[in-house]
């Protein structure tokens, strides 16, 4: 489907830069790399033909915690190559909106926290002096939790700005 819209080279490079790959029964696997550029898990996710997820097939993680396997920001490696820290980044919720982000406006960092809960205080510390933009989902549940999580971002020393494209759709 992103071929289709954006063209193979785009696509084919964007999904080199992040690790993406194919599952069993073409499900796409986002491989989510941590700073330090180790692999922290992988999450597959199955989509139709016209890019929407199959919502009855739920994303999952292919290992847990009790396996010795965490949780980062889907494309956090992208940030160890910014070394003086001066590139934006902004930070979307899923894995699809951070590959089309990165290749629509590739002089950013796109990354993605993997759904409105997954700006933990833990993952957040990667991202201490730098500028973030928070582009929430089109939903209640994003804006409010992506809202919530500012001030403790600024209390981390991160430049937050919260970024609502679209205040007028809901769902």
């Amino acid at each position: 489907y992103l071929i289709e819209i954006l063209g193979t080279d785009r696509v084919n490079k964007a999904f080199d830069m992040y690790c993406v790959g194919t599952g069993k029964h073409s499900a796409t696997i986002f491989w989510y790399m941590n700073f330090g550029r180790k692999f922290y898990n992988g999450k597959k996710i199955t989509y139709k033909d016209d890019g929407h997820r199959k919502k009855e097939i739920a994303p999952f993680y292919l290992f847990t915690s009790a396996q010795g396997y965490g949780q980062c920001f889907f494309g956090e490696h992208l940030l160890s190559f910014d070394e003086d820290r001066k590139t934006i980044v902004n930070m979307v919720e899923s894995e699809k909106s951070a590959i089309i982000g990165s290749i629509c406006e590739p002089q950013f960092i796109w990354l993605a926290c993997g759904s409105c809960n997954g700006l933990t205080e833990e993952k957040i510390k990667v991202l201490k002096g730098r500028v973030v933009n928070l582009f929430p989902d089109c939903d209640k549940a994003g804006r409010e939790a992506y809202e919530k999580k500012v001030p403790s971002m600024k209390k981390a020393g991160i430049n937050t700005t919260l970024l609502d494209l679209a205040p007028e759709l809901d769902g």
